[in-house]
């Protein structure tokens, strides 16, 4: 589910947690995010919180998963690259009279299926499903209104205190208009609204720096099969001409020879 994170920007928020623990950033233009194994997501909340005890690591786990199940109480720290490519995102919320703090998690700027995947194509389906629970309603009010009209041909009396006015579907209909000025009165494609997209596969690669000091980078694991043939191509050792040159010398004596083997 998506939250509001920041308000002036505006910047949403998402945090998945399945194989992996993921972090989505959108602001209805583009689409931020980064992923962590469960050892690398504790690992950057006992960097960030260093001063702070917990029990054990699963408080702590638990403790970072929950900041994300309210992030309007959130403070954060967003700084993004002119290019929009890259976002830097430090969150942090009070404990009593102590900080709780996610820092320095960078998030990196995903394509046009993605944001589909995750932004798009939600709202499709929210779309859809307000505007069918709206054609229901309508109907329903329609129909009550030719029932209450059945009653009074009968000569019934309707014992009622208030007065309500008649439903005018004409009326409410040019009223809330947005959807058939934008796209008619065409419905949203299923195959729009049930379109899977592969996400790229990501594996994380740990890089040493000069102090020491492991980095978690993370890039796109690559399926084709002719890259991984031209990597093992690469890594083949060549082969000397000189060892050539003394097979081709060894069968040529043995020719001579008669020799057959």
């Amino acid at each position: 589910m998506w939250k509001i994170l920041e308000r002036s920007i505006p910047l949403y928020v998402k945090f998945n947690q399945e194989d992996e623990f993921k972090i989505f950033l959108m602001d209805f233009i583009h689409i931020w995010s980064t992923s962590f194994t469960k050892s690398d997501f504790l690992s950057c909340l006992k960097k960030s919180n260093a001063t702070l005890e917990f029990d054990d690591d699963n408080k702590l786990l638990e403790r970072g998963i929950n900041m994300f199940s309210e992030p309007e109480k959130l403070k954060s720290e967003v700084k993004i690259d002119d290019d929009k490519s890259t976002m830097s995102i430090s969150l942090f919320m009070f404990l009593g009279e102590f900080k709780f703090k996610l820092e320095g998690c960078k998030l990196k700027k995903q394509n046009e299926e993605y944001y589909f995947q995750h932004v798009t194509q939600p709202l499709l389906k929210t779309v859809k499903d307000l505007r069918t629970n709206q054609n229901i309603l309508r109907n329903l009010l329609i129909d009550k209104d030719k029932e209450i009209s059945k009653y009074r041909v009968q000569n019934v009396d309707i014992l009622y205190s208030g007065k309500t006015d008649k439903f005018d579907d004409d009326v409410y209909s040019s009223q809330h208009n947005v959807y058939e000025t934008n796209f008619g009165q065409s419905d949203i494609p299923d195959v729009i609204l049930e379109k899977i997209i592969q996400a790229p596969k990501t594996v994380s690669v740990k890089l040493e720096n000069q102090s020491g000091e492991m980095n978690i980078k993370t890039e796109p694991a690559s399926n084709s099969e002719d890259h991984l043939t031209f990597k093992a191509r690469k890594e083949q050792k060549p082969i000397k001409m000189e060892t050539l040159r003394n097979e081709n010398v060894s069968m040529a004596k043995r020719k001579k020879k008669g020799l057959n083997y």
